[in-house]
């Protein structure tokens, strides 16, 4: 089973649009990131759920600083207690590196984005929610779903590395990057054994191994279907 781990802060569900490409014109690795949903009551493929991320610097957020943790960010904008997933912190309308897509009939969802940046006191990782039940509003976002899985998918600590050093990303030296090793939440998506990192490879015979070219990445989410996610912090947080 997936492992139920923070929500975070910077949720805006009007900016989750039905795609497969969420990359619009941001700079980056281009990561396909392949997603398989396992109902853990039948082990079988979930069909027809809505799979949602968000990755790197978020975008509904620009105006933030994410060279502050949100600990900095809190004190800074005079924030007390924030409900995760409700407390509306959003400055914008932009939408690049979020999306949502349904599953097909084997379980499967595939989404075209860019591997992920950095921000303060967090490791590089993406968001990752699951639905059913959901209903699509006419302008491509959904109007309602049960919530089933709330996640954080990771990278290896090799292959973060590897992209860090490259542009875009190597421009980002205002802070020290958090690795997986001292992340606060990553343990939180290990528990009961499930494995949060995703496993990536070059993309295409062409790129000659060079992952920096672009890659594939695939995971497997396994969900309750039965259970309303509720992950931690996400009622109350000082966090």
């Amino acid at each position: 089973m997936t492992p139920e781990v923070i929500m975070g802060p910077y949720v805006w569900p009007v900016s989750q649009m039905m795609r497969t490409d969420m990359s619009e014109d941001q700079p980056g690795v281009p990561l396909t990131l392949d997603i398989a949903v396992l109902d853990m009551a039948t082990c079988e493929p979930l069909p027809n759920a809505m799979h949602c991320n968000a990755t790197g610097d978020y975008s509904s957020f620009e105006q933030l600083d994410e060279d502050l943790t949100f600990q900095a960010l809190k004190a800074k904008l005079g924030l007390g207690d924030v409900t995760y997933g409700v407390t509306d912190l959003h400055t914008d309308n932009t939408t690049w590196l979020r999306g949502m897509y349904p599953t097909n009939q084997q379980g499967l969802m595939e989404m075209r984005t860019v591997l992920p940046g950095f921000y303060a006191g967090r490791a590089v990782r993406v968001h990752a929610q699951v639905f059913t039940n959901w209903t699509l509003l006419p302008n491509g976002t959904m109007r309602s779903g049960d919530l089933v899985s709330t996640g954080q998918l990771y990278f290896d600590e090799a292959l973060v590395a590897a992209v860090m050093a490259v542009a875009p990303y190597a421009r980002h030296t205002q802070i020290r990057r958090t690795g997986n090793d001292v992340d606060k939440f990553i343990g939180g998506s290990m528990e009961g054994g499930y494995s949060p990192f995703v496993a990536v490879g070059p993309a295409g015979a062409g790129a000659g191994g060079d992952i920096t070219k672009g890659m594939v990445g695939y995971i497997t989410l396994g969900v309750d279907t039965t259970h309303l996610s509720q992950p931690p912090n996400y009622i109350r947080s000082r966090g």
